[in-house]
């Protein structure tokens, strides 16, 4: 096994100087090839010497084959490995300048110590507990990237002498014809191969196709095809959130083309005279400058949400899903703490009117928000070792204003069932990825309650406790349609909340039998006041009773939560039918 000590000293450039040695040596040798390939005896000899010498030249040849396809694969071999090496110097600079920003130490092993110097005194122990979480936090931030740097490592090592060792056995074939064969040959078994991905696998086949990966085989695919795995479900979640970074700067370059394409159809019809169906036309070029930039504006909020691990809060991001194909508009899903290892992960599905241009910043602030709630009142109750993830989902085209005459309508489900199986994959690879069981929590707020509702209706999401948000129905009238645990359904409404109200997707969870109803009024506990909120979207607010409710149940801390029995009120009895 590698060292921490050792791989400090790695350089991919001196074995990019080695793999043009042997690339030199390589057509050295096939150079002889027109030598050999004249060896051949006089006309008319025959008899024993004439056999003797034709076996000579067959030997001859065939040794010259073998040492053509040994440095051939060689130099194939070191090649792939100075891809790996290049990743290690660089994941190593990434691991040695978190450490210093948070001021930790790495050992020459790889251990890794916290040197910062604590406070003479704090103010009370909630703000000592959450100064030892930040900082138990920071050390497994970085370990993580050292444990990760070595496995790197450990694998190019031994991938390497495996290689090298089998280039001193005779493994060319006999029936090779010459040496430019011999040369093809070595190349592809030293280029170090790995399977395809399962084409529409589950998230379970994707987890097992990825676990059957080694270290260097994973990092060539986030280095050189991050498409593969940047929106795969079942893929862990730091590795997703490698390969969708390693895609944005390109995501950014062709989104700016295809805008610039469209704007430039646009303005051929400037001056052009506008004849009987040219009015569609001249708004159909319209719609494909909108949506271009819409796509522009989309990525450089994910980039602008990823940057504030630098520039704003300094909370660690990963990019869990960064998808410019599937649908009419971008989706993305952010997470803020490590989805792989946390032992809370809370999911939020929004919905009308939501995008990743407009809203990501908006859910990304909310998901933060509700992670320090969760952190403190696990701190408050004991559990200071217990982690924390959140995640925002914007994984599908919810509906618009411009749509609600159409297949996207906010009026119907049928967006809601088709995002309902992504997002039910979405929350099965976070439990196929992980080797544990995390405590797992799914949020969904007005239509993403619907697309939430029908998720959980698909088995196999590994979900454990359910927050619905002012929903205007679940997609179903029972609580036994859903995959989830007995008990585990909550429910979050303002009172007079007229979109909540309507049950236009199903019987109103304010009367739904088995469906934990979460106060959103005024409240105080322990002296710590809550406000209470109102409308649709308050139940966001930091610091509200909904916000703080919905916090102990993805911290798994229900027993806490404030309940109350919602009376039906004038336009639930109106959602009802007049029942």
């Amino acid at each position: 096994m590698v060292t921490w000590s050792s791989v400090l000293d790695w350089k991919a450039s001196s074995l990019g100087n080695d793999v043009d040695s042997l690339g030199s040596a390589r057509d050295t040798l096939q150079g002889i090839s027109e030598d050999l390939d004249g060896m051949t005896s006089p006309d008319g000899w025959t008899g024993d010497a004439a056999d003797a010498a034709g076996s000579t030249r067959r030997t001859i040849g065939f040794g010259a084959q073998s040492i053509v396809y040994e440095v051939s694969l060689v130099r194939s071999a070191v090649a792939e490995a100075e891809d790996t090496v290049a990743a290690v110097e660089r994941k190593v600079g990434e691991a040695t300048s978190l450490a210093q920003a948070k001021e930790v130490s790495i050992g020459s092993t790889g251990d890794v110590t916290d040197v910062k110097i604590p406070p003479a005194s704090f103010a009370d122990e909630a703000e000592a507990a959450e100064y030892e979480r930040e900082r138990k936090e920071a050390v497994e931030a970085v370990a993580a990237l050292v444990r990760e740097v070595l496995l790197l490592a450990d694998s190019a090592d031994t991938t390497l002498v495996a290689v090298l060792n089998s280039a001193e056995g005779d493994q060319l074939d006999s029936g090779t014809t010459n040496l430019a064969a011999a040369a093809d040959i070595g190349e592809q078994d030293g280029d170090i191969d790995w399977p395809e991905p399962p084409t529409g696998g589950t998230p379970a086949e994707n987890a097992e196709w990825w676990d059957g990966l080694d270290p260097s085989q994973r990092q060539e695919i986030l280095d050189e095809h991050p498409d593969l795995v940047g929106n795969r479900d079942g893929i862990p979640a730091v590795a997703r959130d490698e390969a969708n970074r390693n895609r944005l700067d390109g995501e950014l370059t062709d989104a700016e083309q295809q805008f610039a394409e469209a704007e430039a159809a646009l303005e051929e019809f400037d001056g052009a005279f506008m004849g009987p169906g040219m009015d569609q036309l001249y708004l159909d070029a319209l719609g494909r400058v909108e949506d271009a930039q819409a796509r522009v504006d989309s990525i450089i909020a994910v980039q602008n949400t990823l940057a504030l691990e630098i520039d704003g809060d300094g909370a660690p991001r990963q990019l869990l899903l960064l998808d410019t194909e599937s649908g009419d508009r971008v989706h993305a899903a952010v997470a803020i703490g490590n989805v792989d290892t946390a032992d809370h992960v809370t999911g939020l599905t929004p919905g009308f009117t939501t995008t990743v241009d407009d809203s990501l910043a908006s859910y990304d602030s909310h998901m933060l928000d509700l992670r320090d709630t969760m952190e403190g009142e696990l701190d408050r109750y004991g559990h200071t070792d217990e982690t924390v993830a959140t995640v925002a989902w914007l994984g599908y085209d919810a509906p618009q204003w411009d749509g609600v005459i159409g297949s996207n309508s906010v009026l119907t489900q049928g967006t809601a069932e088709r995002a309902g199986e992504d997002l039910a994959n979405f929350y099965g690879g976070i439990n196929a990825s992980r080797p544990d069981d995390p405590h797992l929590t799914a949020m969904g707020h007005s239509y993403g309650s619907t697309t939430l509702g029908h998720a959980l209706q698909r088995p196999g999401t590994g979900v454990d406790d359910v927050v619905f948000m002012s929903s205007p129905g679940i997609g179903t009238d029972s609580i036994s349609d859903l995959h989830v645990p007995q008990d585990s359904v909550y429910y979050v409404e303002n009172n007079g909340d007229k979109i909540a109200d309507s049950g236009i997707f199903g019987e109103d969870l304010t009367t739904m039998d088995g469906v934990h109803q979460l106060a959103t009024d005024d409240r105080t506990v322990d002296g710590r006041g809550y406000d209470g909120t109102t409308g649709h979207s308050s139940v966001f607010d930091d610091g509200s009773t909904a916000q703080y409710n919905s916090a102990l149940v993805a911290a798994g801390l229900e027993e806490h939560t404030i309940q109350e029995t919602m009376g039906e009120g004038f336009w639930d009895w109106i959602g009802s039918g007049f029942a």
